[in-house]
């Protein structure tokens, strides 16, 4: 059911250190009922494929490439550390740094409106910069 898909990946995920219940409402909300029960709305085989060629590898290189503004935006508690996101700001070209507390990996889904204080100014402000 969509209530065990909200408490397996909310509460009871074991790759996870604590319970995130946002995480589970996002993990509802692309799972479709199939014949055989609720099942993610995209391939798994091929996520898994996709994700196998970049997991394992750094891309410090191809960050490097970047010449748009691009925002790191990390949730304290996602998995992603603090000086590697800090790190990819001073590699990126035109890159910028910002926290959102009480926030995992799905910043926007944990903290709306702390995501939208850190993304609003960072977009306001591309309003304004030559290309």
């Amino acid at each position: 059911t969509l209530a065990d898909v909200r408490k397996w990946f909310g509460e009871d995920d074991p790759w996870v250190e604590r319970p995130n219940p946002s995480r589970g409402e996002f993990y509802a909300e692309v799972m479709a009922e199939r014949e055989d029960g609720w099942r993610p709305v995209f391939s798994r085989r091929q996520m898994l494929r996709s994700r196998a060629t970049w997991v394992f590898d750094a891309h410090w290189e191809e960050l490097a490439q970047v010449q748009c503004p691009a925002l790191v935006l990390r949730g304290l508690d996602g998995e992603l550390g603090r000086a590697e996101a800090q790190e990819m700001v001073r590699v990126l070209p035109r890159g910028q740094y910002a926290e959102v507390a009480d926030a995992g990996h799905l910043v926007h889904y944990d903290q709306p409106e702390g995501w939208r204080a850190a993304v609003e100014p960072f977009l306001e402000q591309l309003r304004t910069v030559p290309t």
